[in-house]
Parts: structure tokens; sequence; C-alpha cells
């Protein structure tokens, strides 16, 4: 069933008013990969008549009263995605299209998203219920955090929106346990999940640097940063308090992860897999397409990736679903009409993560300073993909069901670490679960860049490579990886991406399209070191590219595009007169890049050169280049056809003589004739050339009718026109010395000057 969203919908349930309303910064979608639809159903189960606003217009109050006011709370979130990444590009640029709003085009997601909802209820709504903060906007806003849109920390998202509680993380379990304390009107400061405001810190709570600290110290900032991460295993963990002015932001425990048999209870209610008519009839929404015929089977990830943001919202527990549950699901999924036999994903975060599992991490938590699978694979970890051949299997072999392809990306590392099952995965996804292209995110090549963006060495990759090309040929099937990287990342310099792009060209035989500019989101180790410049594990300072035109020189190191202003920008740095540019550079010229070449035909190499003024240039600089806007670079003057015309082919003519080198040597002046005559002098008139002065020569057209355009000769008894006939419309009166003065028509000043000058 639809969650209600409308009046009508109110009526046909018999609901008078609502105990919650969710306000969404994405359009109602019933489907588990909705979190908003998530929760909804999650509260309509446990008894509580709840509704769904989706994208409210702002500038009045239609859309947030229209299902009036809940008696319990208002549930704010942003969406699926940070409303400022959904809503600008890593350059600063708003994005045109969004495919969670109807029609595509992102026109109704507002910059701040959670600030604007929560602005917009208390505006036209006082004294009303509390406002809930949640999604991952909120998860990753809760504290003290690095916002590069406004290039400055800014304090929790709690105190900007003046909300009455924040839920960080998931929240399947504390937004029921909230629910339940507000209906009892009891004190809701004890769930684990939440975040309020104090005037006092709570007893045995850590104390972070304050928010005014942190803005006055990087260091201090690193410090509350390294105390926040360390704090989000929810077995470990302690609480956490942040003073902002004259309060304390309070920060409990994260929420237990959920068990697989919570999972299945979670993922078995009744959604429609569909967009709600209301939204339906605004627009198509592309987001459909892709997580219609798809299925969750776990949460979290153990990658921890310092520019991730998993870890500090989903957790870094694998939470799975059993695997009766996902069939359960898949049954539903092949009974629709609509369904063409295919399932687009059967994953989660990472596909092959789902069935690990780790004693030690679940009875006693996260270990300290550790990291579960780098820089390698950690022996206590359970690694086995055996559950994961297992359900694939089952999935498979459903009546109805023809495909089903793992569509999010694998960790090939973990692949290759499975002594026992790891090959037979890897022909199990290259035979039967590849729709052509299978997703790997190796992000970077070089050591140096990879240990700051915490993922494994290269080599594991070059390893999955061959095995999965091996299988792939085994099956007779063409497949490819598709590689997602990351230009200018912290600590990455354009040496760097030269090294990348020569490592993807000669090992990955490839010239990666799947390229992205890093993005600083909040509360990340990448956003860290972006912001302070610094590696907070090591304490070294490291190289972090911060203006727009070197972030797209890095990104066209490797993709081959070359703009012009982007040329310009590298002689300024030659010179030394780079100002450093923030607003990014337009598209180049289309003949700057490189060509697309169709069907079979292999892609041209790709070289990076770089000359002696420091200039990058990729398949730009042959033999002889010379660079034509350079003051020294001197125009050939330009020559006459005839001149320009080139020698008639003589097989008798001996070839220029070579020095001893090789080269050919300067061609020989000959002298000067002075019997010698020039080009056509016997033959016709060459082309542009002008003939003699004959002056018996009659004029054009003498003899002939009269050229279109010539005039007559003068004849005194040629009457004027229409002389005998009606005066035409709109001409003029002939000049009269006796005009009469009372006459309208009277010429200016002007005309009579003219005229008088005509007369004499």
């Amino acid at each position: 069933m639809f969650i209600p969203t409308t009046p009508e919908e109110l009526k046909k349930l018999g609901w008078d008013s609502l105990d919650v309303i969710l306000v969404s910064g994405d359009t109602y979608i019933d489907s588990p990969y909705s979190g908003v639809a998530l929760i909804g159903h999650q509260l309509i189960r446990a008894g509580y008549k709840t509704g769904i606003i989706a994208q409210p217009n702002t500038t009045n109050y239609i859309d947030i009263a229209r299902l009036g006011v809940p008696r319990l709370f208002w549930g704010v979130t942003a969406g699926m995605v940070d409303s400022m990444v959904a809503n600008t590009t890593a350059l600063g640029k708003p994005r045109r299209m969004d495919d969670n709003t109807p029609g595509g085009l992102n026109n109704r997601r507002p910059n701040r998203a959670t600030l604007v909802y929560t602005n917009l209820i208390r505006r036209w709504f006082k004294n009303t219920a509390p406002i809930v903060l949640g999604g991952i906007e909120a998860s990753l806003r809760r504290l003290s955090h690095y916002d590069f849109w406004s290039n400055s920390l800014r304090r929790s998202v709690l105190l900007d929106s003046k909300a009455d509680y924040l839920l960080y993380g998931m929240a399947d379990k504390s937004i029921l346990e909230l629910a339940e304390i507000l209906k009892m009107r009891g004190d809701a400061r004890g769930i684990r999940g939440l975040c309020y405001l104090s005037p006092t810190v709570p007893k045995d709570y850590i104390e972070l640097p304050s928010f005014e600290a942190c803005e006055l110290s990087k260091q201090k900032f690193i410090d509350m940063f390294n105390t926040f991460y360390a704090n989000n295993d929810p077995i470990t963990a302690k609480g956490l308090a942040q003073k902002s002015g004259s309060r304390y932001v309070i920060q409990n425990p994260p929420a237990m992860p959920l068990t697989t048999e919570e999972m299945d209870y979670v993922y078995s209610a009744p959604f429609e897999n569909a967009v709600h008519p209301y939204y339906r009839a605004m627009g198509e929404v592309r987001a459909m397409d892709t997580i219609r015929n798809s299925i969750v089977t776990h949460r979290g990830c153990y990658g921890e990736c310092n520019f991730c943001a998993i870890a500090s919202h989903e957790g870094r527990h694998i939470s799975w679903r059993s695997k009766e549950s996902i069939l359960k699901e898949a049954k539903q999924l092949s009974s629709r009409k609509d369904f063409r036999g295919i399932i687009h994903d059967l994953s989660g975060p990472t596909a092959n993560m789902y069935g690990f599992d780790c004693e030690i991490k679940r009875q006693k938590g996260a270990c300290k300073n550790r990291s579960c699978i780098y820089p390698e694979v950690c022996p206590s970890l359970k690694l086995t993909h055996l559950p994961h051949l297992e359900l694939l299997r089952a999935v498979r072999d459903l009546p109805g069901v023809r495909k089903v392809f793992v569509g999010s990306g694998i960790r090939y590392d973990m692949v290759m670490a499975d002594k026992l099952h790891g090959r037979a995965y890897v022909r199990e996804l290259a035979g039967h679960h590849v729709s052509g292209q299978l997703k790997l995110a190796p992000e970077h090549s070089e050591p140096n860049v990879l240990a700051c963006m915490r993922k494994p060495h290269s080599q594991a990759l070059l390893d999955f490579k061959k095995a999965f090309e091996l299988e792939s040929e085994a099956h007779d099937l063409e497949q490819y990886l598709t590689y997602y990287l990351i230009a200018a990342h912290p600590g990455c310099t354009k040496e760097d991406m030269i090294q990348l792009q020569e490592f993807a060209a000669s090992e990955l035989k490839v010239m990666p399209e799947q390229v992205q500019i890093f993005t600083p989101t909040p509360s990340t180790y990448a956003s860290l070191m972006y912001y302070t410049e610094t590696d907070p594990f090591t304490g070294k300072k490291i190289f972090v590219e911060k203006t727009d035109t070197g972030k797209m020189q890095q990104k066209a190191l490797i993709t081959g595009w070359r703009g012009k202003k982007s040329r310009q920008v590298d002689e300024r740095e030659a010179r030394g007169t780079d100002r450093g540019d923030k607003r990014g550079d337009k598209r180049g010229d289309k003949r700057d890049r490189p060509k697309k070449r169709d069907g079979d035909e292999p892609r041209r190499e790709t070289r990076i050169v770089r000359d002696d003024d420091g200039r990058f240039f990729m398949n730009r600089k042959p033999e002889g280049w010379v660079d034509k806007k350079s003051k020294d670079y001197k125009k050939k003057p330009k020559t006459s056809r005839a001149q320009s015309e080139s020698r008639p082919y003589d097989p008798e003519r001996k070839p220029r003589p070579t020095d001893g080198d090789g080269e050919k040597s300067p061609r020989p002046r000959k002298p000067f004739d002075p019997k010698r005559r020039p080009p056509h002098a016997d033959d016709d008139k060459a082309q542009g050339a002008r003939k003699p002065y004959d002056p018996k020569r009659k004029p054009p057209r003498a003899d002939g009718d009269k050229p279109q355009g010539a005039r007559k000769p003068y004849d005194p008894k040629r009457k004027p026109p229409r002389a005998d006939g009606d005066k035409p419309q709109g001409t003029r009166k002939p000049y009269s010395q006796k005009r009469d003065p009372k006459d309208k028509r009277q010429s200016h000043s002007g005309d009579t000057k003219k005229e008088k000058t005509r007369t004499t």
C-alpha cells in the first residue's frame, strides 16, 4: 500500500489526523530503496498514522499544510543524498538533472534542504509538534563539519535548523523508540542514535573541542574528528558532547545494528515498488529504471574508504537478510505484470560482502587503530563468498527469472583473498551475472594516493582482471571491466595522474571515461585532509588541489580532454602568474577533444608529453610543434593561388641532396634572370589577372540589351511616370513656387535647402 500523501487518501483510510508527517527532499517512491518509505512503513506497522509530503513548495504553505499538523512529531530529511551534493558539482556548478525528481529536472530540491524544510514548518506552524531530523544529510552534519560549498567550518545542523532532535544512522529502531516515548510524553534524551541540545554535559560523556576552538585551530579540528570517528562503533562508542556558543550538542552512542530477523521484518513491508500516483502525474522518475527490479541484500561496509560516507551513516558492521527473505521478494518481483525476467541488481553497498562476519567485531566492537580490509584483509574476518554464491544460484533458478545481475561494485581484493571460493565466485560472475560490464572502483594506482584513500594496492586489481578475462573467454562472452577513478583527491598531484594514465593504458588497456573530480563530503577523512592539508594519520603536510582549473587539468590528464582556457592557464602557471581562480574553466573547443571512433576500431594511443616550460600535452605535440599563440611566432606571408600551386609530378626530377645526418639540405636559390618571363605569359589570362587597357574596346553590352539595373540615357521628350494618369498613392507633388502657404505638407528646413540647391 501507498503511504498517504493527500487529504483524499486520509478520508479513504478514515483518518482525521496524523501522528507523524515525514517531509522528504526526494519524490515519494514506495520502495525499500527509499529511506522515507522504509521508515514510514515501519511507523504504520507499529500503529502510528503516518503521511508523507515529498518535495514541498517552499514559497507558500499549500504543500506543507495539506495534511494538517501531526500529533507526535515532524520527520524531516533531505533525501537519499546530501542536498548540496545532489544540487552542485565538484566545481560548484548547479546540476541540471535529478533522478529522484519527477520530470528529471533538478528544480524541486532546495540547497540545504534540511534547514529550508525545518524553517518552512516553523514559519507556518507556531508551537507545533517537535521536529526530528534524519537521513544522510543530518547524519553527516550532526557535529561540527567542514562544508566545501561555503569553504568553512559549520556548526551542527541541529543548531542551524532549530530542530528538537536528530536521529543519525539508519534509525529503524530509534524512530520507533522516539515515537513511543513522545506518545507517552516521556524523556527521549536517552535513546541510542539520537542527538539533542543541552546546557550541560551528561556524566561519562567525552567533551570534544568546541566549535569556536575548531574554527581557530585546524589541529583542534583534527583532534575533534579523530575522537568523533573512533566513537562510531555501536559496541565500544561513548557519548560525545561539543559546545557551540552557550549550549552543547549531545550525541548518544549509535544504535545497535539490525539482526537478520530484524532485517527480514523491515524489508517484508508491503511496498508497491512504484512512484506514488500524485507525483507520477508530474513526470517520469528516472531512478525507477534502476531500483524497480532490484533487491537489497545487506547493509554496511567493511571498507572504510576515506572519501566514503557509508562508515559514518550505515556503519562498519554488516547486517544481511536471510536467503528465504530474499527469495520471497524475488518471487513477488517475478509475479508482476511488468517484470521482464531480469533482476538488475542483487546486492548492497558492496555486493560481495553478503554473509561476511567477524565474531570479534560483533562481540567486542571494532579494533582500535585497525581496519578490517586495509591494507590487507584481516585474518579474523570470516572471508567466504559461498553465501553469496548460493544466493545468486537460488534466485537464478526461480521460475520466471532469466537473468540476475550484480549491478553494484565489488571488492576485488576480497575476492582474490578468498583462496577457497574466490575463483569460483569469479567464474560464477563472468558466466551468469554480468550484463556486459562489471563495475570496479580502484580509484587510483599510485601507492601514496591509495594510502590517502585507504584503498588496496593495484596488484589485486590486476590479478582479478586476469582471472575475469580468462573466465569470460572460457564462457565465450565478450565482457569488460568498468573502472571508477577519482581525480584531485587530497595527496594527488599532476604527476600522479600521469602515472595513473600510463597504468590504465599499459596495464588496464583502456582510456578511462568514468573519472570524477573529488567532492569533499561532510564527516569524512578525505574532507578533513582537504580542509587541513594534513594527513591526520601521520601529521605530515600533503598536497591538495583546490583550484577549479587544477582539478579540471587532473581529470583532463587521464580522459584526454583539453580545453582552450586550460591551455591558457598552463601558460600562466609557466610564467608564474596563475591567480588560482575557483570559477572553473569553460568548455573547450571541440577540435581539442579526442575523436570518438565507431565500431570495433581500437582507440588511438594516448601520449602525455611535457615541454620545457612545464606544460602538459596529450596527443598535441608532434615533431616540429610550434605555439602559434606565442609572441615569438611569426606568421608566413600570404601567397597567391598561382604561387601556391604545387608543381606537377616529374618522374625524372632528382631528389634534393641530403647532409651527412640524412636531413635534406636547403633548396638552392636560382640566380636572377632578367629575360625570364613571368608565369602564364603565353597562356590564357591567369586567374585574377587584369587585362591591358584597350581604347577600342566597347563597354560591356554596348549593342545588346540593357543590363539589369543599368540607367537609360536621358530623353528630354520622355514623359514622367503616370503623367496622364491618376496620381499614385504616396507620391510627392511637383515643386511649385506658387505653393499654397496653408498647405500642411510643407517641407522641412532640410528639404527646402535641397530644393533650392536643385533649382540653382
